[in-house]
């Protein structure tokens, strides 16, 4: 991946040396020869031609290429470079686009040879993990691709603040509000979707059915993690009889 290349010989009787067609300087004694030539991006064919003091010629091709285009990773999963998870473990799988060494955190991984297709499963820790994904092709170009994967397996907390448990009313809508802990959680509350402000403070008014009314609330946090709370509210409408 170096655009200068040095070519060094000798030929086996005085005479001249030209390197595509430049004449290069002989040592007498030796007769030892040295170039530095430049190459070019892709296929470089370098000429030495010989010629002794007789006129007899002969010639060389030499075939150099020249890469300096980094290996490209192509990350199969996880398909985000940012991802919550609730597993403790992660399959790393993708490709790199031309033939070369694959390494995860400085640790080798096979490349299947027909595909140049990896896959690695790596064992998280509690929180932020980050990842390096580093390829090198054959001639050393590298290129880099980091991931952040964060285990979570805590669900989040459901505070109820209104209605109090078992509350009886007699009117036919009630509202429902409380906290979640991750404000990032989804929030569902029989089995209808609620809002979560910045705060993870929700409130949401549902109608009641005369009777008791089972009231069902669910958040899911991004990691897939969920907790449920269920309370009862009782809507009773019916005046009391008197009897005489």
């Amino acid at each position: 991946n170096q655009s200068q290349v040095t070519i060094q010989g000798s030929i086996n009787e005085e005479g001249s040396i030209f390197i595509n067609e430049e004449n290069v300087t002989l040592e007498p004694s030796t007769l030892n020869f040295e170039q530095t030539v430049s190459l070019t991006e892709g296929t470089n064919t370098i000429v030495l031609t010989a010629v002794d003091l007789a006129g007899n010629s002969t010639t060389k091709t030499i075939t150099i290429t020249l890469d300096t285009t980094a290996p490209e990773i192509i990350l199969i999963n996880p398909a985000s470079d940012a991802l919550i998870t609730n597993q403790n473990q992660m399959v790393i799988q993708g490709s790199i686009n031309e033939e070369g060494s694959i390494f995860i955190n400085d640790e080798e991984v096979s490349l299947e040879p027909s595909t140049l297709n990896f896959e690695q499963t790596l064992t998280l820790n509690e929180g932020e993990n980050t990842l390096t994904i580093l390829a090198v092709d054959t001639v050393g170009n590298s290129s880099t691709k980091e991931l952040s994967i964060t285990w979570d397996n805590i669900a989040p907390e459901i505070t109820i603040t209104n209605p109090q448990e078992n509350s009886i009313t007699n009117q036919t809508e009630g509202e429902i509000s409380g906290t979640v802990s991750e404000p990032d959680a989804a929030l569902w509350i029989n089995n209808e979707a609620a809002e979560l402000n910045s705060a993870g403070e929700f409130t949401k008014t549902i109608l009641l059915v005369e009777g008791e009314n089972a009231i069902t609330i669910t958040a899911t946090d991004p990691a897939g993690n969920s907790a449920t709370q269920t309370i009862s509210i009782t809507l009773d409408t019916i005046a009391a009889e008197i009897a005489i």
